[in-house]
């Protein structure tokens, strides 16, 4: 409970994010456990493939009216009004998701407010190695995809962490990297599939290319994060965060 709040928010603890599954491993994905947030248009102007981007709407407002921020800086685009590439869900220790009735450290939102924060070290040593792998010999066949279109999936998200102090009770650091490597058969509809003979006869005569259905949708991500926190007094700690993205199709 927190009484001199007025804001209509939703935190989504470390717990949840490490606990719940989810598809793709997109923490963000969980802001629609919240009321009135909905999925946006994935694929409408987003910095990267749709394989990497969450947009949610929220209260019915368009998804580029909303402001993501990570440790309190603005993560949005400037350009495409969508968010950057933002750590991976290792990385994130919470994040609250705020509907409306914002506080004064808000802004510049049409819509509602993702505030991501993310993991420090400590004075104790910790680090893990993950690896999470999908593929079309464990997962059923979706039934957009009805035999004997292809159904080719390969999903593969690895990497590791490690945080630690760098000076006792003073200085600590935290870093991940993660890497995706992701194949997928595109979803075609039945019509093309079932006249693929006849399309391709007529654009022989036209004397343009077949077409191919063998082709794969991929997404291949490397993610880094380093985050180093300086303990200057009881009250006051200097943060200073880098996040790279390298994400292609």
């Amino acid at each position: 409970i927190e009484p001199t709040r007025t804001e209509i928010s939703q935190v989504v603890e470390r717990r949840q994010i490490e606990s719940l599954p989810i598809s793709g491993r997109l923490f963000t994905d969980f802001a629609l456990l919240t009321p009135a947030v909905a999925a946006g248009r994935t694929s409408l102007q987003s910095t990267f493939t749709e394989f990497e981007v969450t947009r949610v709407s929220f209260g019915g407002m368009r998804d580029l009216s909303n402001i993501v921020t990570v440790d309190g800086a603005d993560n949005i685009n400037t350009v495409t009004a969508s968010q950057r590439a933002a750590p991976s869900q290792e990385a994130v220790s919470e994040f609250r998701v705020v509907n409306n009735s914002f506080g004064a450290e808000y802004g510049r939102a049409l819509g509602g407010i993702v505030n991501i924060v993310t993991k420090s070290g400590a004075n104790d040593w910790h680090g893990s190695v993950y690896d999470y792998l999908r593929n079309q010999a464990t997962d059923a066949r979706s039934l957009l995809q009805p035999s004997p279109q292809a159904n080719t999936l390969r999903q593969n998200q690895f990497g590791a962490t490690l945080g630690g102090p760098i000076k006792r009770d003073k200085t600590f650091f935290f870093m991940n990297y993660e890497g995706q490597r992701r194949a997928e058969s595109p979803t075609y509809p039945a019509a093309l599939v079932a006249n693929l003979a006849a399309i391709n006869r007529a654009k022989a005569y036209l004397g343009l290319a077949p077409e191919n259905l063998d082709i794969l949708k991929t997404a291949d991500r490397d993610n880094g994060f380093i985050k180093v926190d300086h303990q200057l007094n009881d009250r006051h700690r200097l943060s200073v965060r880098y996040n790279v993205e390298d994400a292609r199709d």
